[in-house]
């Protein structure tokens, strides 16, 4: 199985303040990585050569990383490497970012113009700037450098300390690295608790990645649209194959495909408990077992359904995974649960991406 990071997305303002900050930062990565901006339904940049990842700015309502402000933790940064750390740094602050700390010629830290910190390297030689590292805040960098090793097949470990694992697959991919840190993990999509950068997975065999993130401890979170999000073993969350369960959130009425959503539509909680949930299913399934409390399971012959439930009371989606490729057996269950709930889901198999 192949995996490949195929875009950084970088968290950015949202409504009118996102176009401004999409657009300083991506004159900065532009110019620092010799990216071309390009619009793909919201910025992204791109190599001239179409090497990945790209990167792009997403929006959102987080709250900003304050390096190194422990009170307004990174969860992920990036190391960029440069030939002339002199005029990347010219380039930076040109372009909004601000100097946080000079290590000397070989390596500063800057925070771009919305606050993300990032490194600059000096790497004599290099033709010009290159995303060399996208590097983890996590309390166990071994662990988690074994989850995406497995997940992305980058075997080799350039370093392998208790503070401190770096990861490579093939040269021309940015190695990922993992430091100790022991700020709060954070809690997609809740904004009190940031994710400011996430990475979109693509894989050659999505099943197959599927059943190497739940042997490894990922968590599948939401499907939103054409991808799922996933929380790696640490919590941060990153996009991957949306394949094998639906996602039940408050899909406005009348809506059958993806394409039907108004521009400015946002998930609102979902108006149950769990304790409605589980009425629900019982009044479908009596021999759905619950006693898990984080969610419940269904199984009968042919037949393997799993219930994610979230945490709290005001929760935004509910997660229902299915063991099964064949779906003339999982559908009419499915159906008669979202029936008497009252809500729709998204569904990355069905036409639009909408079960109905």
């Amino acid at each position: 199985m192949q995996g490949r990071i195929e875009t950084v997305q970088i968290g950015c303002g949202d409504g009118p303040a996102y176009q401004r900050e999409a657009g300083v930062l991506g004159e900065l990565y532009g110019a620092l990585l010799d990216m071309e901006r390009y619009d793909a339904g919201y910025v992204k940049l791109r190599r001239p050569d179409g090497a990945r990842p790209e990167i792009g700015f997403e929006n959102g309502d987080d709250l900003r990383p304050r390096w190194p402000d422990p009170a307004y933790p990174q969860q992920l940064h990036l190391d960029i490497e440069v030939a002339d750390m002199e005029v990347a740094d010219g380039l930076a602050r040109r372009h909004g970012a601000a100097l946080l700390r000079d290590n000397g010629a070989r390596h500063r830290i800057y925070a771009d113009p919305v606050g993300h910190p990032f490194c600059v390297h000096s790497a004599p030689g290099a033709a010009s700037g290159r995303l060399a590292r996208i590097v983890f805040d996590c309390p166990s960098p071994r662990a988690l450098a074994g989850f995406y090793a497995e997940l992305l097949a980058m075997p080799n470990r350039t370093v392998d300390t208790d503070d401190v694992v770096e990861i490579t697959g093939s040269p021309e991919e940015p190695r990922l690295a993992f430091q100790r840190a022991a700020g709060p993990a954070p809690k997609w999509p809740d904004p009190a608790h940031p994710a400011q950068l996430h990475l979109d997975l693509s894989f050659d065999e999505p099943y197959v990645a599927l059943d190497i993130m739940d042997r490894l401890g990922a968590t599948r979170l939401a499907c939103l649209r054409m991808h799922a999000v996933f929380a790696d073993p640490a919590g941060h969350p990153f996009c991957g194959p949306a394949h094998g369960y639906v996602t039940v959130q408050g899909i406005p009425a009348g809506v059958t495909s993806v394409h039907d959503f108004p521009p400015d539509w946002r998930p609102e909680p979902l108006p149950f408990t769990r304790a409605e949930i589980i009425a629900a299913v019982a009044e479908v399934a009596d021999d759905a077992d619950f006693s898990d409390p984080g969610g419940g399971r269904l199984s009968r012959p042919g037949v393997q359904l799993e219930f994610r439930i979230p945490d709290g009371e005001r929760f935004k989606s509910l997660l229902i995974g299915f063991g099964t490729s064949d779906r003339t057996l999982v559908d009419p269950i499915l159906r008669d649960i979202l029936d008497r709930l009252g809500v729709g889901a998204f569904d990355a198999e069905a036409p639009g991406n909408v079960f109905v």
